[in-house]
């Protein structure tokens, strides 16, 4: 029995449907090759939106598409509806700052701001001259009302109107009014010494409540009758302070405190089941010890970019009992006339000591003829999953020419000093 063998030249014949198969795999196989040498040499991809790999682009700063990179300028063009992105492009100042493609030179220099130059006769916003001598503003006067209630251990603030406040800032823009009110525990001490003095600071770590009142708007004689309700015993409450502040909200986002007036609980009768009025005089605001930040500016004018840098914040308080310690982080928001045209934040940083270092500098694109009419807006938070105060306020830094001299006069250096870096330190008002 003889094998047959099969001659080298035998064509196998495929069906139709088979060789179809055939082509559309070699093709798909091309078009997956083109996609993966594509997406590894640009990002510009229809895919790249869904690709996993597209975070490593834009932490690296390579996608520079139009809808990634948007200019600050967008003043002058059209509403889209397309979803703009906002976010600056994050650089580690701790490697060598590269110059621009469009500057000669490099801004390594570092200067800091001499506040002796300062202009001492500069008027203070907050006073006024009278026959040569300073006038304080007067800040206006509060209505409230009190009451406790034994039974139920509930007490009542209900916070009635305001009298003759300001109703303009000196540069004639009208500003909008709230109260704010903050609960305070009161030292304990042996000796009472000071008992009849008037608080002179208040600890940050020893604020247990804090609410405020709606906004009113542009008027002088707000009228609020707004009523909060606190569960707390009586011999709880009288180791209390109460702290009611007036806070001016302007326009362009900044949060003022313009007076304030204070009261012991132990030294108020109201612990009777009464109601109680109270008829008080706004004082002078006392300034919290909050902590100060060392902030840098430079401005390039040929490329037309503002470098911010937060190097580090000192004398935080401590907010969480259980790490005694401060987990804090910044917002930085680009403002202009009250809008956030960009927003960023640094890292979370655990300041044991109550002096976290950040070193972080963020770059936003801002024209020339735009520097007078932006600002910054630096709100420093406290985060923490186990506290109850995550995510809690710590206080703002107002950094731009619209402000005090001091924020005024760091703006004018940094544009009058292009390419230089410009540093000083500013204190966290709450």
């Amino acid at each position: 029995m003889s094998s047959q063998a099969v001659s080298p030249g035998y064509v196998i014949e495929l069906g139709f449907w088979t060789k179809l198969d055939i082509i559309a795999g070699m093709i798909l196989f091309f078009v997956i090759v083109i996609t993966i040498v594509v997406c590894s040499i640009t990002p510009i991809c229809p895919l790249f939106r869904f690709c996993p790999f597209n975070k490593k682009f834009l932490k690296n700063a390579k996608y520079k598409a139009d809808g990634l990179q948007t200019n600050y300028g967008t003043l002058n063009t059209k509403p889209s509806n397309k979803k703009k992105v906002l976010r600056p492009y994050i650089m580690d100042i701790q490697k060598e700052v590269e110059s621009s493609d469009y500057s000669d030179c490099n801004f390594g220099d570092h200067m800091e701001l001499s506040l002796s130059k300062m202009d001492e006769n500069e008027k203070d916003p907050s006073s006024t001259t009278v026959n040569g001598s300073t006038k304080t503003t007067k800040v206006g006067r509060l209505s409230y009302k009190l009451k406790y209630e034994q039974d139920l251990k509930k007490l009542t603030i209900k916070i009635i109107k305001a009298n003759d406040l300001m109703l303009l800032e000196p540069n004639s823009l009208p500003v909008d009014n709230y109260v704010r009110i903050r609960l305070y525990r009161s030292q304990r001490s042996i000796f009472n010494f000071n008992r009849h003095k008037q608080h002179q600071s208040f600890s940050f770590d020893k604020l247990d409540l804090e609410v405020q009142t709606r906004i009113k708007r542009k008027t002088e004689n707000p009228v609020f009758n707004e009523k909060f309700a606190i569960f707390v015993e009586e011999k709880h409450l009288k180791n209390y302070i109460m702290r009611l502040q007036m806070c001016d909200f302007d326009h362009y986002s900044c949060h003022t405190v313009k007076g304030e007036t204070q009261s012991k609980f132990c030294e108020m009768k109201i612990f009777n089941g009464e109601e109680k009025s109270f008829d008080c005089e706004f004082t002078e605001p006392i300034e919290d010890s909050l902590g100060e930040a060392y902030i840098c500016l430079t401005y390039l004018p040929t490329a037309e970019k503002l470098y911010f840098k937060l190097t580090q914040i000192t004398g935080l308080p401590v907010l969480s009992k259980e790490t005694n310690c401060t987990d804090a982080y910044v917002r930085v928001a680009l403002m202009s006339d009250g809008r956030a045209m960009k927003k960023t934040k640094t890292s979370l940083r655990n300041a044991t000591n109550g002096n976290p270092i950040f070193n972080e500098t963020y770059i936003f694109d801002v024209p020339n003829n735009q520097l007078e009419n932006i600002y910054f807006i630096i709100s420093v938070l406290h985060h923490n999953k186990r506290d109850e105060k995550s995510g809690y306020l710590i206080g703002r830094i107002y950094v731009g020419a619209k402000f005090d001299k001091k924020s005024k006069y760091h703006w004018e250096e940094m544009v009058r000093h292009s390419r230089k870096e410009i540093g000083t330190w500013y204190k966290i008002k709450g």
